[in-house]
């Protein structure tokens, strides 16, 4: 579970998923009410996670050859399992996480 760095709380599973929902960029620590953000390293995780799980499902639906129904109930399944896995796997920053680009030297 993610841990804000001003005032070291552990955020609960439920903060954490809730949280993810926010449009805005960072989130406000329900305890000391400062805005954190997500590492580069978290939102790597997550982006790995969520292709992982996307590819297993295409793969699944394409062997299977399943109905529409059954599809359905297996996309549920994987948002649900995304959003099961991916408080585990923040991690945050109290400032906004630059990504370096290299420049291309000519």
């Amino acid at each position: 579970m993610p841990v804000c760095k001003n005032c070291r709380n552990k955020w609960t599973w439920t903060q954490s998923v809730m949280k993810q929902f926010t449009l805005r960029n960072g989130m406000i620590c329900d305890y000391c009410k400062e805005r954190q953000y997500l590492s580069s390293k978290s939102r790597y995780k997550n982006s790995i996670l969520t292709a992982l799980i996307a590819i297993l499902l295409i793969v699944t639906i394409s062997l299977f050859n399943l109905a529409i129904f059954p599809i359905f109930i297996l996309i549920a399944m994987g948002v649900l399992l995304t959003l099961i896995i991916t408080p585990f796997t923040m991690e945050l920053y109290e400032q906004y996480p630059v990504i370096i680009q290299s420049s291309i030297v000519e």
